[in-house]
Formats: structure tokens, sequence, C-alpha cells
């Protein structure tokens, strides 16, 4: 199944089932090589998913591929927040550089390793983030093992956290806004304010130029 065929199907049944009840959630898997029972799981926590707090992720279900490592993955996202607010993940089991014991489970216990198909039970917690909008989340699971993809199973329940922030007031100005001083325009240039008379003696002053009377002496002496 490919990975957006998986997140259709998984987007529909949450649409068509997704619950919540008190400080229990209900998501909805959809299910590959690991099928959760019903295709349902439990959320709660212990202090009503207030910031901070656990909240518990419970299924059940049957494995239909030998697991020998792997984890669950998760992201929170939250409404008018463009990505998500937080992630992590939990393992499988407890793992060294040797490789994994399947006997020391962490959040997938397999009830007879190494068979398939095997029973298992999960548990696995994220912490609920600090609100930077609207308050109401959703999170997003997946189950990876040794293979990475494709995806063991996917699951998606909404959780509607604290209350929603007050929006911010608008900030009122303390002062009206003074313009600046404009620049000095050619209509108030220290030419337009010269007088007639001065501007023809400072014509007559620049360097190259003839009075009229000097010009009708030159002509009589011609």
């Amino acid at each position: 199944m490919s990975k957006l065929a998986f997140a259709a199907v998984l987007l529909a049944a949450v649409a068509s089932t997704a619950s919540a009840a008190g400080n229990n959630y209900t998501c909805v898997i959809a299910s590959a090589n690991m099928s959760a029972t019903d295709n349902t799981c439990q959320v709660d926590s212990s202090d009503t998913f207030k910031p901070g707090s656990q909240a518990t992720i419970r299924f059940s279900g049957v494995a239909h591929k030998d697991i020998i490592a792997g984890n669950f993955q998760f992201k929170v996202y939250e409404d008018d927040v463009t990505h998500f607010v937080s992630s992590g993940y939990s393992p499988f089991f407890t793992c060294t550089q040797r490789g994994c014991d399947r006997t020391k489970p962490i959040s997938l216990d397999l009830e007879n390793p190494g068979d398939v198909p095997t029973n298992f039970t999960a548990n696995f917690n994220l912490t609920i983030p600090q609100p930077k909008a609207s308050g109401r989340y959703h999170i997003v699971f997946t189950a990876s093992d040794q293979t990475h993809y494709p995806y063991d199973l996917m699951g998606r329940f909404p959780l509607l956290g604290p209350a929603p922030l007050t929006p911010t007031a608008r900030l009122t100005p303390t002062a009206r806004m003074v313009p600046a001083t404009p620049l000095p325009t050619r209509a108030t240039s220290k030419f337009r304010h010269m007088t007639a008379s001065s501007r023809c003696s400072s014509i007559g002053s620049t360097s190259g130029s003839v009075s009229a009377g000097s010009r009708l002496s030159s002509a009589a002496t011609a």
C-alpha cells in the first residue's frame, strides 16, 4: 500500500469514528504488518491533558511479521500552526550495539517473539506541549520495524488540550507621528527667493557676460 493510500484510509477512518469522552480519547489505526484490535486505541492522561502532562497511548493486536527492532514515532500538530509543534519516539525493545532483546519490551510487548503471527500489546507516552495558538492538537503516530518502510501501522487522534490562547491586544499609539521635514524643492530654492534686480545683477557679473552699454560703446568706436 502506498503512503498516499495508507494516509487516505487513515483519514477516512478518523473522520468517521474518532471520538473523545472525559479524559479518554479514542484514536483510529490503519493496520498493515501490525493490526490493532478493532483498529482503535485508547489515549488517557492522569492530569486531564494539561500542557506538560503525559498522554498514554495503549492498544493491542496481532503482529503479522517477525519484528526484531523498531519504534513508535509521533508528531503533534496544533490547529492554526503551520508545522508540527512536537515530536518524539519510543523504542520497541531494549537494545544495545549487539541488537535488541525482545524479552525486554519498552513500547511493544510480543506474546511469543519469533512466532508469526503473534499477539502484542503496545504502550507509549508523549508530552502535551504548551499551546502556541489554538490549543487544539492532532497527534499522528506510526510503527516502524527493522525495515523502516512500509509502516507497520499508522494512527491519528484529535486532542482538545487546554483553552485557546487569548488574542493579543492591539498596540495603541501613545503619540501622533510627526512627518519628517521635507527636502528643499526648486520652488523654495535660493534662486527663486532672489529679486529680479539681484538676478539681473548676478547674471551681469557672471564671467563672460557683456552689458548692453558696453556693446553700444564698442559699436560706436568701430
